[in-house]
């Protein structure tokens, strides 16, 4: 067995280089979508949740780092992982987008359709 490394141990300010403004934005992103999709305020969802309206506004605004506790709880009430949590909309919207480029119609042929994912 090996000696302690004390520099091979992760250091928890690692936390805010791994969830940085960028990716704290995405998740907030998320949040609001999800939420606005499911039809609820953030009063609502924080009432759910557990927390404070304003954590949860502060969340959505990527202005605060969740704790795993808090990221576990938000993805399960949405049922979603917490990778596709971190997703862009932008590249769900893609992937959909992709898929929705060809699509068979009547007649065998394929026609590209450019207003069907606009309208998911």
């Amino acid at each position: 067995m090996g000696k302690y490394n004390p520099a091979s141990t992760p250091n928890p300010s690692d936390t805010k280089e791994i969830l940085n403004a960028e990716t704290l934005k995405i998740f907030g992103d998320n949040i609001r979508r999800i939420r606005k999709e499911m039809g609820q305020t953030a009063i609502e969802l924080s009432a759910f949740l557990g927390f404070s309206t304003t954590y949860v506004g502060m969340l959505e605004r990527g202005e605060r780092i969740p704790s795993i506790t808090a990221m576990l709880r938000i993805c399960r009430y949405f049922g979603e992982s917490i990778d596709s949590m971190f997703t862009p909309t932008d590249s769900k919207t893609q992937m959909l987008e992709d898929e929705a480029q060809m699509v068979r119609v009547s007649g065998g042929k394929t026609q590209e359709i450019s207003s069907y994912a606009g309208n998911l």
